[in-house]
């Protein structure tokens, strides 16, 4: 396998783990509490977004009366089970993580999700020692439209963002890495489908799944 970069930063919701149907229905079960209907537009709209970030929007949109740190430990109540239990990885995610590591590469986790979330999911599926650095949404200003996040996670790995792959699923997220500066892998995944052709017009590589970069390398 021919690898032409030097740091890899992984996103993981919907790149590594197969977890945006979940986060769909916590959204509906989340508003179906309140007697509020799911808009069309509310996943999408918090996809690129910490939890904190994520909680005052929807505290904003739906004129909740509730608190930001009550509305977040709801969110990951219903969640842990699941990230610490079930979640599967996405199609050759480990394995393709496991031979980047084997080749030197040093390998970086960005994430819009909690530690409390991220940490057990890779444990469990024994990548937790994989990466040389763990940075969330918690640890800079903005989300993951802007470049910032992206540029912490070069920064812990020691390496230059232009010498960085990045590997993502959703269009905000995907724009925000290529405003970094990295290169960018696109991984696909269903709950993005429908931004698929500006996803293909953004990446310097799109991909079914993991198994074609073993197979076949990563290529300028």
């Amino acid at each position: 396998m021919i690898v032409d970069f030097k740091g890899a930063i992984f996103d993981l919701d919907g790149t590594i783990l197969d977890s945006m149907g979940l986060w769909g229905e916590i959204d509906e079960v989340f508003l179906a509490r309140r007697g509020i209907p799911m808009p069309v537009d509310y996943k999408q709209a918090l996809q690129p977004m910490s939890y904190a970030q994520a909680a005052d929007y929807t505290i904003a949109r739906f004129g909740l009366k509730e608190e930001p740190a009550a509305i977040m430990a709801e969110w990951d109540e219903m969640a842990q089970e699941a990230y610490a239990h079930t979640l599967a990885l996405k199609p050759f995610a480990g394995e393709y993580i496991r031979r980047l590591k084997a080749l030197g590469v040093r390998v970086a986790l960005a994430t819009a999700s909690a530690r409390s979330l991220y940490e057990p999911a890779l444990r469990r599926h024994g990548l937790y020692g994989c990466f040389d650095a763990l940075t969330d949404l918690s640890q800079v200003r903005g989300d993951k439209r802007g470049p910032g996040l992206f540029w912490l996670a070069a920064e812990k790995l020691g390496v230059e963002i232009a010498d960085c792959m990045v590997f993502e699923d959703s269009l905000h997220a995907a724009q925000g890495a290529k405003a970094s500066g990295a290169r960018l892998t696109v991984v696909q995944d269903a709950y993005a489908k429908s931004d698929e052709a500006a996803l293909r017009r953004l990446a310097d590589r799109y991909v079914a799944d993991f198994g074609e970069l073993l197979e076949k390398g990563v290529e300028a």
